[in-house]
């Protein structure tokens, strides 16, 4: 199965972006909106792995919480992804606490790349992909403000992601709270 170690977007956090997104003069080109029940910032995207690996996986991202990412999580803008070739409208967010932060994905990605050894390992760029560019398409550079959303995650989950030609479906396997 498709996993990947993913927070999901709280309601507060959703309901501002729909309303920020909601008041933009403009948009970027042609672009697919991913539905906002969908909406999670990905930590670590585990590729393909085998069911009888999950209960090894929840342990072992359990474990990643004993040192948890310190501050929050400033979400202030909306912009094109990536910057060559750009295929996802995200909103942007940022560390406050940004050494903190890449720490702990990157212990996480070590934990899990114990169960799941084709764990990306692209360097991390904090998002939430809130659309994707139709078929064949490349969306334009682009980027907006919007107010700063000051976002503290509580937890997060091992999440089954399953592919559809309707686009991902998404499913919480296990939720883990930081350990605060």
């Amino acid at each position: 199965m498709r996993l990947f170690v993913g927070i999901p977007v709280s309601q507060k956090l959703r309901d501002h972006l729909i309303r920020s997104w909601s008041e933009l003069p403009e948009k970027p080109g042609k672009y697919r909106p991913t539905p906002p029940e969908n909406w999670h910032l990905t930590l670590c995207f585990l590729d393909e792995v085998a069911e009888e690996k999950v209960p090894t996986l929840v342990e072992l991202v359990s474990q990643s919480t004993q040192q948890p990412p310190q501050g929050v999580l400033l979400i202030n803008r909306f912009e094109t992804f990536p910057a060559k070739h750009p295929s996802h409208v995200t909103a942007r967010a940022f560390p406050e606490q940004q050494e903190s932060w890449k720490h702990f994905v990157t212990q996480l990605c070590d934990f899990c790349s114990l169960a799941a050894p084709r764990v990306d390992r692209k360097p991390w760029f904090p998002h939430v992909s809130i659309g994707r560019a139709e078929r064949g398409a490349v969306l334009p550079a682009w980027q907006r403000g919007i107010e700063t959303f000051e976002w503290k995650p509580e937890e997060f989950c091992l999440m089954k992601s399953t592919l559809t030609s309707q686009g991902s479906v998404y499913e919480c396997l296990e939720k883990i709270s930081f350990d605060l």
